[in-house]
């Protein structure tokens, strides 16, 4: 070991300090132990959605690329490597001024990854596609690219039941939180319900907007073009001047039964809201060891003569 790392360190401090105050017995010793480590461990850090609000508080004073903002992202990324967060460049969204953060839903998926899925559905990526599909992967809500391995998922099957004229439909994006993922976001992260989903086909791009208990899949155009402009002047809304067109529906389906959205329980495990098929399941959280302080704690130290 060497006589520079951290823990030589701190053994060389301790070393000191019974060397200079004698202890006469073991249990004074490990009381030592205890309060020196203390001391030496960093403070609890703040948490993710407390960040989320802090740097959003920055931004309705500070530019995008000031130190502080820049400060608050780095600490951010720092303390909470996943989900994956990006700063939405002002602008990009002119009527989602205030949603300046996306929290992507999927903890890895890439933009290659939506590229090789929109390949799937028979379509070719121009450059002009590449440019608005990293455009669409800015949207506050977060979807990226669908897991393969979730392509048989109750929601990718909603679609193709509710709408069994669309062949070859495939989902390009989605916002979804994937089961095996719960575990790996923050303590105390707030799962969101799924807000909106890309699809497309051979020929024609689709939106379907789940938002605030929406139900409707949209024909949004031919190129992602067409979705990033109706996106982006909210032609998924009702209110719009000239909103994107519904697809029929062939069959009528429940949405909550086949879009579960996951919550953290008071015991550490995740629960399903709804009353879905999924509504009773419950998907075990962290499986945490206990750290040093844990350890000592579960000693007992007897009490201490010298005070």
């Amino acid at each position: 070991m060497s006589h520079f790392s951290p823990l030589g360190s701190i053994l060389s401090l301790l070393r000191a300090s019974f060397e200079r105050f004698p202890v006469r017995n073991i249990a004074d010793r490990l009381h030592l132990v205890l309060r020196f480590v203390r001391k030496l461990l960093p403070q609890p850090s703040r948490a993710f959605d407390a960040r989320i609000s802090h740097i959003l508080n920055l931004l309705e004073t500070h530019d995008e690329t000031s130190d502080p903002i820049t400060s608050a992202v780095k600490g951010l990324s720092s303390f909470f490597p996943l989900p994956p967060v990006q700063l939405i460049p002002q602008g990009l969204w002119p009527k989602e001024s205030t949603s300046r953060i996306r929290v992507q839903t999927h903890l890895k998926s890439t933009f290659a990854d939506a590229v090789n899925l929109l390949k799937t559905a028979g379509r070719a990526l121009s450059p002009a596609d590449g440019k608005y599909l990293r455009l669409l992967l800015t949207h506050y809500c977060g979807w990226s690219a669908t897991y393969p391995e979730h392509m048989d998922d109750p929601w990718v099957k909603f679609f193709q039941i509710r709408y069994p004229q669309l062949k070859g439909l495939v989902p390009i994006l989605d916002s979804m939180t994937y089961v095996e993922e719960l575990v790996d976001f923050p303590d105390g992260y707030d799962f969101r319900m799924p807000q909106f989903f890309l699809l497309a086909t051979a020929d024609s791009y689709f939106v379907y907007d789940a938002t605030d208990g929406e139900d409707g899949l949209r024909t949004a155009g031919q190129t992602l073009e067409d979705v990033y402009n109706g996106l982006k002047d909210w032609r998924w809304a009702d209110s719009s001047e000239e909103p994107w067109g519904f697809v029929e529906e062939e069959e009528w389906l429940d949405p909550i039964r086949y879009f579960p959205h996951y919550y953290r329980k008071e015991n550490g495990n995740f629960g399903v809201v709804g009353w879905g098929p999924e509504s009773h399941e419950e998907y075990p959280g962290k499986v945490s060891s206990p750290g040093l302080i844990q350890s000592l704690r579960g000693i007992n130290f007897g009490r201490s003569k010298y005070k």
